[in-house]
């Protein structure tokens, strides 16, 4: 249980976009379950679509208590570097 932070920085290949291509966040743990997780960096991302599809929506990381969940469609980008960020915090 705790507080573990992650981050990602996505390379993207030749024309890839991406809005949020490095991302920090920070992941709560209690009672071995996943109970938050806070972007800390870009923070205007806690508040984008590619958040709440990924993390708070009903397939998201919170429901699933896992991080194979589908990346938001013309987000894909994104969706893995938050993905990723969230790995890397858990595996702490």
């Amino acid at each position: 249980d705790g507080v573990y932070d992650g981050s990602y920085t996505l390379v993207l290949p030749p024309g890839g976009i991406a809005v949020y291509h490095s991302v920090s966040v920070a992941a709560a743990v209690k009672a071995g379950r996943i109970d938050s997780i806070a972007v800390t960096k870009p923070k205007e991302l806690n508040k984008d679509e590619i958040y709440a599809a990924i993390v708070t929506g009903p397939s998201g990381v919170l429901a699933k208590q896992s991080l194979d969940v589908d990346a938001l469609s013309g987000a894909s980008f994104s969706s893995k570097a938050l993905l990723k960020a969230i790995e890397n915090a858990l595996s702490r």
